[in-house]
């Protein structure tokens, strides 16, 4: 079968010529294809020795940085989207894959120097390809890191255009602008990205408790408490630390007791107090903690 399959690319090839080096390059990445589903290791071994013997082949470079990007193999990624940089520069997944891994690597404890890494393969994944959404989004990532704020909000704002549909990015262009105190531009934003969420779209659960937010510290309680509510039902369970979705519980329950519906926003206290408070999260979200305590004193109840 693998001689077939070498023969049979070869001869699609042959108005090109097909050597020697490339009839083995190929029958090695036959081999790693085989491999890839039992032995990661191995799939990267046969594939990173076809690329060596024959580094013309775009196809196995791809190859390569898909299961490099599988092994989360970071260090390797980046060495190896070089290599296949040099040999199609007009592929923009190279570009890109580089520049994520090299995020992967600032974000594991790298400075200003890995975030700088990042940059350029970013810069070039988007003008190679201008509809790679991705690559304007983390680059946005990268430039805060930086400590470019107006680069960034470009960044996040070029990825939205791009790519209206995605949800997700909608967020943190938005924090991004509250966190600038440009509240006014932060609710524009999120009311644009929610009028792309659909029903069990996670991000709901970031746009409407971002609104709900904004919408309390401009006073509108009665607004703030719908968004909060919305956002606790696109969250679910909000069991996810990672997303931050416990404070859906604190946000839903702090305006319920403050707008008399003293029962349900207890309920929500509670269980913000017993899912946050008594757990390993507590230090973090310190001052939630003790305003949800606070809050039940005063309305006559407890959230123990």
């Amino acid at each position: 079968m693998r001689t077939t399959l070498t023969v049979l690319l070869c001869g699609a090839l042959a108005s090109l010529g097909c050597s020697l080096s490339a009839k083995e390059a190929v029958e090695l990445a036959i081999e790693g294809d085989k491999a890839r589903a039992t032995n990661l290791d191995d799939a990267v071994s046969k594939y990173e020795q076809a690329t060596t013997i024959d580094p013309s082949n775009t196809l196995i470079h791809d190859k390569l940085l898909n299961a490099l990007k599988k092994k989360e193999d970071w260090a390797k990624l980046v060495q190896a989207a070089s290599r296949a940089e040099k040999a199609d520069p007009t592929w923009a997944s190279f570009f890109y894959r580089h520049g994520y891994a090299a995020v992967q690597l600032a974000k594991a404890g790298g400075g200003p120097a890995q975030w700088s890494d990042a940059r350029e393969p970013l810069e070039k994944a988007f003008a190679v390809d201008p509809n790679l959404a991705d690559a304007q989004f983390d680059l946005a990532e990268v430039l805060m890191n930086l400590d470019d704020e107006t680069g960034a909000l470009k960044a996040y704002s070029k990825a939205i255009e791009t790519a209206p549909e995605k949800t997700e990015y909608y967020g943190f262009l938005a924090e991004t602008y509250r966190a600038l105190g440009y509240n006014d531009l932060a609710e524009k934003v999120v009311r644009a990205g929610l009028a792309y969420v659909k029903p069990g779209d996670k991000a709901g659960f970031t746009l409407h408790s971002l609104l709900g937010d904004l919408l309390d510290k401009k006073g509108d309680s009665a607004a703030a408490l719908g968004e909060f509510t919305e956002a606790k039902k696109a969250c679910g369970e909000c069991t996810d630390p990672l997303k931050g979705e416990h404070i859906a519980f604190f946000n839903l329950g702090r305006l319920q007791v403050a707008s008399g519906d003293t029962t349900a926003g207890l309920g929500n206290l509670k269980k913000f107090n017993k899912t946050v408070c008594k757990t390993a999260m507590a230090q973090r979200y310190r001052s939630q903690c003790t305003q949800g305590a606070s809050l039940a004193r005063k309305a006559g109840g407890s959230i123990d």
